[in-house]
């Protein structure tokens, strides 16, 4: 009888309800969506569920549903980052560090990249000028300084005016070097010059210039529509 007493009395015990979760304050930092689980307290079934329910979003939202290829959202890279596939990115992409893609890099917004970014020049003159005869240096000139070597493109426009329909040539020089020259052969007194070049550029100062050479005096009026007078230079990587 006293077996059958005791049996009866743990039975009691294990049926009754399970003692509520604790409540205490969470730790910092913390997700609002996730339940604490306090020492001492017990580990109950629904809360951890909930906790582990709500990490999960939180990772899909940061990367992309369970099973699919990472997505990033805004994301800030600091340090080196290398990819074996492609990548896309639908918002802003920064990165600070160095970065090597072995596949596709597509970005659907801004994507700045420090230590490689764009500088553009351009010179436009608006007052007329007169060169010549022989050879001159324009007004087509362009100083500035690198911090790192970097890709320049070089381009240039000169239409004006000439005394007689004689052969004129512009030539593309910089720092002191040739780099490409343009002829042209006046129609109705209008010479037409256009000129670019692509080149690698050591850190430091340079100056771009445009000189003309025509055997008789050139004019040229930004006033008149048919009249140009521009030097553009676009560098890259620095």
């Amino acid at each position: 009888m006293t077996r059958t007493i005791a049996v009866v009395t743990c039975l009691a015990v294990l049926g009754g309800a399970l003692p509520a979760a604790a409540q205490c304050a969470p730790p910092a930092p913390w997700l609002p969506s996730l339940t604490p689980m306090c020492p001492d307290g017990p580990a109950l079934a629904q809360p951890l569920n909930a906790n582990f329910a709500a990490l999960l979003d939180v990772v899909q939202q940061k990367l992309g549903p369970v099973g699919a290829a990472p997505r990033l959202v805004a994301p800030q890279l600091v340090g080196p980052v290398a990819v074996d596939g492609g990548v896309s990115v639908a918002g802003p992409l920064v990165v600070s560090g160095t970065t090597t893609a072995n596949g596709p890099l597509v970005v659907n917004d801004t994507l700045t990249v420090k230590a490689l970014t764009t500088r553009l020049l351009s010179v436009q003159p608006t007052s007329s000028a007169s060169y010549g005869p022989g050879e001159t240096t324009t007004d087509l000139q362009a100083t500035f300084v690198t911090d790192v070597p970097v890709t320049a493109d070089l381009s240039y426009a000169l239409n004006l005016m000439v005394a007689t329909n004689l052969q004129t040539t512009t030539r593309l020089l910089l720092d002191g070097a040739e780099l490409t020259q343009a002829r042209s052969v006046s129609e109705q007194r209008l010479a037409r010059h256009a000129g670019r070049a692509l080149t690698l550029l050591s850190a430091g100062t340079h100056t771009v210039t445009v000189r003309l050479v025509s055997m008789t005096t050139a004019t040229c009026d930004p006033t008149t529509s048919t009249h140009v007078r521009a030097l553009t230079v676009l560098l890259l990587g620095q």
